[in-house]
């Protein structure tokens, strides 16, 4: 009851409560001493008289409501306004009516319906007789009203804007950025992330909604860089004006608490819109902001990380179980991810939901066969568990090759191995297969190893092995491909004394561990197929970053749409982070958490600013505080208090 009273009546406290039959009567003071004058602006703690007002609002919990308050007149404190003495603005009543606000709203929701109808909603859904004829008065007083005009303040105009203040001033917003806004405001600037978010998700719902599809996306992503988790905050999330302005919504339609659109409205967009489709329009965004901005990586790494839920909760949907590599039972989804490899960091390029026993190729294909960015000669870097004879020689058909390590029983390791000079056992794991090889095991004396390029490996040597071939089965005709492999070793006794390597090893002899590197592309040879294979690493590390830092895993919903919506819009807020790191303004982020970021920004001062947005009419204009100031100064005197009027407004409601 107090949450329901502090949600429609702020700044107003709860006294007592009536409950007579089916009648609650709420008793409320105000907890501010002070209000504005309509007129000049100037505000006043004179109070001059007090009122005792009854109003009737929307019922609560089936019953009518009624709202006891007191409402006061106040003297101004400005000798010069025109106006002695004014009443205090209350948000929640509509003039000299005993009617709320909201039931005013309620009414102008349902203008378009006839009198009768209307007054039969109000009567039977809020509990409260209201003639027809009070009705009819009510729409043709408010008709006009910008609150309930279908406005949609979207041309920006500021030339035409500073002729339409003349007559009238609709609204002036402060915009105050804090690190998460500056970064996403920086960001759009360069590469246009709301016009992408429109144009990538405008077909992938056809559920009936006023607020823009738009709103939502952005208020997903600036959510998750000002790191709410939850659904129920997105909507507080969105508080930048300009970006409200350049989704095209009226920055007019503020609510009561501040947000533009409430959870509820956005809970119904994402049920109504099909999973796939969902997912769709996250890939389109991503592929977007790249091929618009010109970002072409030609080295893309795949990978793919566990999403873990409670085992023990039956209401995930769609989640799965597998067990993983300890032998532990575990449920969840698989976050599949591609990257691509620009300016020596990572960029987003396309993400993939599905429940956890999903095979990590089945949607490894799907990306790359989804991605339209794709060029000749590109490489990328895949873990073992996408390996498939198929896959390869369809990507080397269209030039596009892979570099990845061998698995430990497959044909192409025992070559690789053989033809420097290893010696291979008929049996390796498992059921033996039979061994196709063009030439006899080299001799050791033969082979030339050489140190590992990266000196933290400085123990380890490799040795390049051209033109071995990969077949499809051991049939004699079946189809083949030519692959460069690279063969790395490391003595034993080495490796006992530094147990802290990472080098991963899928075959060993009496003196050394061993692994097999191999790639599609026959131009590239030992050193350079290691080089790029280290750079897969990144994604592993990105990964750590998403769970550690943006709570990737901290699902806050069971259904699967919700939880798809999450993973995705974090995956994809981490990837606009990344963008900013590459602006002149975020440059010497690069490589940083957010935590980091958002950090150094709210301590340096010349992140911090504010700007105005001045509205009217059908048109709008940001300034700076000192434009804003010097372009008033040149209007007169009328136009200069109703701007001083909005500008008290604004800094009134908290912005």
């Amino acid at each position: 009851m107090y949450s329901y009273i502090a949600s429609r009546f702020r700044n107003f406290n709860l006294d007592k409560v009536e409950v007579i039959d089916d009648n609650i009567i709420f008793h409320i003071s105000s907890i501010v001493y002070t209000a504005t004058c309509t007129k000049c602006g100037t505000e006043s703690n004179n109070i001059h008289q007090e009122f005792i007002k009854t109003i009737f609002d929307l019922s609560y919990q089936g019953k009518s409501v009624q709202v006891v308050f007191n409402q006061r007149k106040f003297k101004c404190k400005n000798p010069y306004c025109p106006q002695n003495h004014f009443m205090e603005e209350l948000n929640f009543v509509d003039g000299k009516r005993p009617y709320s606000s909201y039931i005013i709203d309620k009414i102008m929701k349902n203008k378009d319906k006839t009198v009768r109808t209307i007054s039969n909603i109000i009567d039977e859904q809020e509990k409260v007789k209201i003639s027809k004829t009070t009705i009819n008065q009510i729409i043709n007083e408010h008709i006009d009203d910008i609150k309930y005009a279908e406005l949609k303040v979207v041309k920006q105009d500021k030339s035409q804007l500073e002729k339409n203040i003349d007559e009238k001033i609709d609204c002036i917003d402060e915009i105050r950025y804090s690190s998460a806004d500056f970064i996403i405001d920086e960001v759009d600037n360069k590469y246009s992330i709301i016009d992408n978010i429109t144009n990538s998700f405008k077909d992938i719902s056809n559920y009936p909604t006023t607020y823009p599809y738009s709103l939502f996306i952005t208020a997903g992503l600036t959510s998750r860089i000002k790191r709410l988790t939850a659904s129920s905050s997105m909507p507080f999330a969105i508080t930048l004006k300009s970006s409200i302005n350049k989704i095209g919504y009226n920055i007019l339609k503020q609510r009561a608490d501040g947000t533009y659109f409430s959870n509820g409205a956005f809970r119904d967009y994402i049920l109504n819109t099909e999973e796939e489709k969902l997912q769709e329009g996250f890939k389109a965004f991503n592929h977007n902001i790249l091929r618009n901005n010109h970002i072409k990586p030609t080295v893309h790494i795949i990978d793919a990380s566990k999403i873990i839920v409670n085992m023990f909760n039956p209401n995930y949907e769609n989640s799965s179980c597998i067990v993983d590599e300890e032998g532990k039972r575990i449920k969840g989804y698989k976050l599949t991810a591609m990257y691509g490899i620009y300016e020596d960091m990572l960029v987003h390029e396309s993400s993939q939901i599905d429940t956890l026993k999903t095979h990590d190729l089945i949607p490894g294909k799907r990306l790359v066969s989804s991605y339209p960015n794709f060029q000749e000669n590109d490489i990328i870097l895949i873990d073992r568990g996408y390996t498939s004879f198929d896959w390869f020689y369809e990507l080397k058909e269209k030039k596009i090759y892979i570099v990845t390590p061998a698995k430990k029983d497959s044909e192409i390791l025992r070559n690789a191995l053989s033809l420097v000079g290893v010696k291979i056992l008929d049996i390796i794991k498992g059921d033996s297969k039979e061994v196709i090889r063009e030439k006899e095991s080299a001799k050791e004396s033969n082979i030339k190893w050489f140190p590992h390029p990266n000196k933290k490996r400085k123990d380890q040597e490799f040795t390049t092995v051209k033109n071995i071939r990969m077949y499809e089965s051991v049939k004699s005709n079946s189809r083949s491909l030519e692959v460069n492999a690279v063969v790395i070793r490391f003595k034993k006794e080495i490796k006992e004394a530094d147990d802290s390597d990472t080098f991963t090893h899928y075959y060993e002899d009496d003196n050394y561990y061993y692994a097999v590197i191999y790639t599609t592309d026959l131009f590239k040879q030992g050193k350079e197929i290691i080089e790029l294979y280290e750079k897969r690493m990144k994604i592993e590390e990105q990964f750590k970053q998403l769970k550690s830092n943006w709570d990737l895993c901290k699902l806050t919903s069971t259904k699967y749409k919700f939880i798809i919506f999450q993973l995705l819009t974090t995956i994809t807020a981490l990837g606009i982070v990344q963008l900013f790191t590459t602006l002149e303004s975020g440059k010497q982020f690069k490589n940083c958490s957010l935590q980091t970021i958002t950090k150094k920004l709210d301590v340096d001062k010349k992140y911090i600013k504010t700007d105005l947005i001045v509205s009217s009419k059908d048109v709008f204009a940001s300034y700076k505080l000192s434009e804003a100031f010097e372009m008033i100064m040149n209007k007169n005197k009328k136009v200069q208090q109703d701007f001083i009027k909005h500008l008290r407004i604004a800094e009134g409601n908290g912005y």
